[in-house]
């Protein structure tokens, strides 16, 4: 290989790497993070989910961490999380079934009737069940669209 292809070669995989740093940068999300208290305990893990009420829009993600902490991610754009209203919904359970173990036939025997989405007989929620579900949860966050710099959400939840 010459020196002037290896040069280009250089030059090509600089110039991704900086556009993969510039669709990241202008992914038009607002960095988003808080913590999650139950009756005044930082929750230790579970997920948190932000979910645009129409059902229109990308909802986001976050992982509690053992400090109680999280961050949003919205799929596909990466940190963050869009402007715009979100319900909240927050899980966290202790327990959980390893559903990847289960072949398909098998998972409608695994979750009880009439449990809310992601609840499996092996778990028990460590929060009242109403948090993880967007729609009784009574948690909504609104993302400003001028937004400058990161927002951050605390949720204390209590019975």
């Amino acid at each position: 290989m010459s020196r002037s292809t290896h040069l280009k070669g250089v030059v090509l995989l600089g110039g991704v790497l900086l556009l993969v740093g510039c669709v990241e940068q202008n992914s038009g999300c607002i960095p988003v993070g808080g913590k999650i208290t139950y009756k005044g305990q930082a929750l230790s893990k579970g997920s948190v989910s932000f979910v645009p009420p129409s059902g229109q829009g990308q909802p986001a993600i976050g992982t509690i961490q053992s400090d109680g902490t999280y961050q949003m991610i919205t799929p596909g754009r990466g940190p963050g999380v869009l402007p715009g209203q979100y319900n909240v919904a927050i899980q966290s359970s202790e327990g959980a079934v390893n559903l990847d173990r289960f072949a398909p036939q098998d998972l409608a025997n695994t979750v009880p009737k009439g449990s809310p989405p992601g609840v499996s007989s092996g778990m028990r929620s460590l929060i009242p069940l109403r948090y993880t579900d967007v729609r009784q949860s009574g948690l909504s966050v609104t993302i400003p669209a001028d937004a400058k710099g990161p927002l951050r959400f605390d949720f204390n939840l209590n019975d």
